[in-house]
């Protein structure tokens, strides 16, 4: 299935190429035509050295919605495929060849938002985040064979279509890039503000690009500061379109704690060091990490394990518990099934309890340990990992009700009950 595009432009140097690789990765044969209102920039050199479409239309250097209207409502009608795509520049619309073949359907219904480069540095493959923006929920995809007349309205954000209409059973995504920084927006609205028509500001048409230089600044530290604040968002509030799939339920292993991970995960701040200790093949941590990325949270993470099936202990219970594994490939199978998270965290090979001096006295907010079971094993992981603890932090562990050995370890150690034992992980908030 082959789709035609059409895209109005106006000195979009900055975002067309993206804009043409996003819709031709999608639809590889797909026809793009350009219609440019006279651009200064490099637009028409780049959509020409890209096969798209060039046709011009001249406004006397004014932005004019009654041409826009005209081009978008009628542009469409001539196209040699049935199904047709309106969009501007800055509008990405997440749908593939594959999935619009699955569609029985003469409207695509989108769901908007407002992407936002965090970083401003205009670096565009960096943007991630976006602020849910219903305005953007338009008609952008639709079958002429089905769709007699589109009827878009000022600013083609409603419309009124005509013909046969019926809804895609999905929606997909439209990323809206225009807050690629902060300068690039402030000179983009001061720029079309400059060139609005009188009918334009006769009828309010683009009112938006009168907003002062502070109150796109603000905009931007409102997002920065939302987004700070607000590790987890559902998708009427927000998007996270670099989010990493989950694999730790196809990697090997007894990791069940995804809850008491995250509680854990919550307690570390921002900058802070979470350690785990015991990684046999990557299951728990895949499953933090991978979250620590897609909550944008600032943390270090550390994972401890010899990956030879020896916490040092000479417990006969563990040692005979390590021979009914296979651990003669444990380093490269954890490897594999964590390299799509590759840089994001720290492996230290090296055994538990040693591993400890590498860190300062003072200095870890959260650790794990399942490392060694044995009675001897969690005493020595306990003894060592202490002293680096801050003031607040919290030590932690698994299988207490399971081994023996956790729960003597613990209890003599501290002297205490843990503050809370649950699914089998125990906690403590160290105070000193």
């Amino acid at each position: 299935m082959n789709i035609s595009i059409f895209v109005i432009c106006y000195n979009e140097e900055i975002i067309l190429q993206k804009f043409i690789e996003h819709y031709r990765t999608r639809f590889p044969n797909c026809e793009i035509t350009i219609y440019d209102n006279m651009s200064t920039d490099n637009s028409r050199q780049i959509a020409i050295k890209n096969d798209c479409k060039v046709l011009e239309y001249d406004s006397n250097n004014e932005i004019r919605d009654d041409l826009y209207l005209e081009i978008k409502n009628n542009c469409w009608k001539q196209a040699k495929t049935d199904w047709v795509l309106i969009c501007d520049t800055d509008e990405f619309l997440d749908i593939n060849q594959e999935q619009l073949e699955k569609e029985d359907c003469s409207i695509i219904l989108s769901k908007g938002y407002n992407m936002v480069n965090l970083e401003d540095d205009l670096i565009f493959d960096n943007i991630k985040f976006g602020i849910r923006a219903k305005q953007y929920d338009k008609y952008y995809l639709f079958n002429k064979s089905k769709i007699k007349e589109i009827n878009y309205e000022a600013g083609c954000h409603s419309a009124n279509p005509k013909g046969e209409i019926k809804f895609s059973k999905n929606v997909y995504n439209l990323f809206h890039y225009t807050m690629l920084s902060e300068q690039y927006l402030v000179d983009r609205y001061k720029r079309n503000f400059e060139r609005l028509s009188k009918e334009n500001k006769k009828y309010g048409w683009g009112i938006q690009y009168s907003d002062s230089e502070q109150t796109i600044r603000d905009r931007f530290t409102t997002a920065k500061k939302w987004f700070s604040e607000n590790k987890e968002f559902n998708l009427e509030q927000a998007i996270n379109i670099k989010m990493i799939k989950h694999n730790y339920q196809e990697i090997e292993g007894w990791f069940n704690m995804e809850q008491q991970y995250l509680e854990l995960l919550e307690s570390t701040p921002e900058k802070g060091i979470f350690v785990e200790l015991g990684a046999y093949k990557g299951k728990s941590t895949s499953f933090i990490v991978t979250e620590i990325v897609n909550r944008n949270r600032n943390i270090q993470f550390y994972t401890v394990d010899t990956f030879e099936g020896d916490s040092g202990s000479t417990d006969k219970k563990e040692v005979e518990a390590y021979k009914q594994v296979n651990v003669s490939k444990m380093y490269e199978e954890f490897k594999e099934n964590t390299k799509h998270l590759e840089n994001k965290f720290t492996i230290m090979v090296n055994y538990s309890y040693e591993a400890a001096e590498y860190f300062a006295d003072n200095s870890i907010d959260v650790v794990f340990l399942d490392a060694g079971h044995s009675a001897s094993a969690v005493l020595a992981d306990l003894k060592a990992w202490y002293p680096k603890m801050k003031d607040n932090s919290i030590m932690s562990g698994h299988d207490y009700n399971s081994w023996i050995g956790v729960k003597t370890s613990v209890l003599e150690f501290f002297g205490k009950e843990p503050d809370k034992v649950e699914n089998d992980c125990w906690f403590i908030k160290i105070i000193k």
